[in-house]
């Protein structure tokens, strides 16, 4: 399953921190590209999807590229693992407004198919900090969670992860740092944040915009 540049990031992360055989928890998996990610790399991987639709998509790509996870269909809100995990990734849903440079639609999508722009976004906003919840729920003391967006909107990204951490005291920022990426040290913010734009990268074309926090669970 072909990545942007930036959509690969979150993985990267994640490997940066975590041993081989780990178990790791993918979140929204479909259609697949993180998971493949994750299973290239030696690491146990449990698939969460909770559309029928993008579920068969990801065992489509599984099984032609090979690869086995164990995928359950569920809504992520409502599974609880037997196993605390290692590590959780959570691609969110979003208004992918960082993908605009090659889906110019998106703006029109959702201002004229869902209403408006805004109130779209602040029930997107609600999933992610349903799904943040749920995740910071799944791993074990020392684990931590890979958080992601392609969108460019602060509420999605940094207020997102800002207010995560004033509600959990058990979770720290961990900072990302420029020997864990192989793009521009200046996608990293001084939260240690990653924040792509699409005009990074741009003499091999540019890149997506993607938000990215790593968080990290201390009791």
């Amino acid at each position: 399953w072909i990545q942007d540049i930036a959509a690969r990031l979150p993985v990267k992360i994640l490997l940066s921190k975590i041993k081989q055989n780990s178990n790791v928890i993918d979140l929204c998996a479909a259609p697949g590209g993180k998971t493949a990610q994750l299973l290239t790399n030696n690491l146990k991987v449990t698939s969460l999807e909770s559309n029928n639709k993008r579920t068969k998509i990801l065992k489509e790509n599984l099984n032609r590229l090979n690869l086995k996870t164990k995928l359950i269909l569920k809504d992520a809100t409502q599974y609880k693992p037997e196993k605390l995990a290692d590590a959780v990734l959570l691609d969110a849903p979003c208004t992918s407004s960082g993908t605009l440079r090659k889906n110019p639609d998106i703006l029109w999508r959702l201002s004229h198919k869902k209403g408006n722009y805004f109130s779209h976004m602040r029930s997107l906003i609600e999933i992610q900090r349903a799904l943040l919840d749920s995740a910071s729920k799944m791993i074990k003391s020392g684990g931590f969670i890979i958080y992601s967006v392609c969108s460019l909107e602060k509420e999605e990204g940094e207020n997102q992860i800002v207010d995560f951490i004033k509600k959990n005291s058990k979770f720290i920022i961990d900072p990302i740092k420029e020997s864990e990426i192989d793009i521009a040290k200046k996608a990293i913010t001084k939260e240690g944040f990653i924040k792509t734009l699409p005009f990074f990268n741009s003499e091999e074309g540019g890149m997506d915009g993607f938000f990215i926090a790593r968080l990290t669970k201390i009791n």
